[in-house]
């Protein structure tokens, strides 16, 4: 190896060193901040009202009278709109049992579909409640504690309905 290429050598080694003790540095100061921040969260029972009875409360009344949603239990109950050409109570497809005997089956399955569908979205409704429910529950828990400070233990038991996703009694 020649002299030029030992220097080179040593120059990319030192590089890398400084490289390494940087990342080094950078890691042990990242990890400081994590332990600073997580010190204490403080949650104020009016954070909880205003998150309890704004977000999850908008999605609800957003969930329940959403078009699409609306058009979709009118293919269920098979009662069509009607308040555009282009609403109907039955998927048309073919035109119809006269004109393509499999109609009525694939009319039959869409509905079948779109029940199971709204199923899914009461029960999205269901769990979005049971949140509100929890939070609003929470919420007295701290505002009957006063300026005392919880343990982790009593505030992960205030909130574990929410976290385990509502309902958990």
């Amino acid at each position: 190896m020649t002299e030029d290429e030992q220097a080179g050598a040593e120059y990319r080694k030192q590089e890398e060193e400084k490289r390494g003790q940087k990342e080094k540095e950078r890691r042990e100061k990242q990890q400081q901040k994590g332990k600073d921040d997580a010190d204490s969260f403080k949650v104020t029972e009016d954070y909880l009202l205003d998150f309890a009875h704004t977000k999850p409360a908008r999605m609800l009344a957003d969930l329940k009278t959403h078009p699409t949603r609306v058009a979709l239990q009118e293919f269920v109950l098979g009662i069509g709109g009607g308040k555009s050409s282009g609403d109907y109570a039955k998927l048309l497809a073919g035109g119809g049992p006269a004109v393509l005997p499999s109609t009525k089956a694939l009319q039959d399955a869409f509905t079948k579909y779109c029940a199971a569908l709204e199923a899914q979205f009461k029960a999205l409704e269901d769990q979005v409640q049971a949140m509100i429910d929890d939070l609003e529950s929470a919420q007295g828990v701290l505002k009957h504690g006063g300026d005392e400070a919880l343990a982790a233990a009593e505030m992960i038991y205030l909130v574990s309905d929410v976290l385990g996703g509502g309902g958990i009694r």
